[in-house]
Order: C-alpha cells, then structure tokens, then sequence
C-alpha cells in the first residue's frame, strides 16, 4: 500500500471508532435514563464509606 492509501485507511477506521463509541454511549445514557436510577451524592458517600469499613 502507498502512503496515501494507508493515510485514508487509519483515517476511516478512527471516524467508525469514534461513531461506534459515540452510539454506545447514547444507548447507555438512554437505558440509564429509562432506568430513572439516578445516582444520587448520598449513594455515593454512602458506598465510599461502606469501602472504607471493609479495609
């Protein structure tokens, strides 16, 4: 392969990566909305403390 056709082969392939992480992220925001499980700063703080108990 030349230059240039190896050029646009890396190019393609970064655009289908970045569209196909772009969709996947899209899903995982429309179930975790259609979920409506928010996660709240109390879970959170609650989960860091339960964490520090264990160790």
């Amino acid at each position: 392969m030349e230059y240039k056709e190896i050029k646009t082969v890396i190019i393609l392939t970064l655009i289908i990566t970045t569209f196909l992480a772009a969709f996947e992220l899209n899903i995982t925001k429309k179930y975790y909305s259609n979920k409506k499980s928010k996660i709240g700063c109390t879970e959170v703080t609650t989960y860091a403390l339960k964490i520090k108990n264990t160790k």
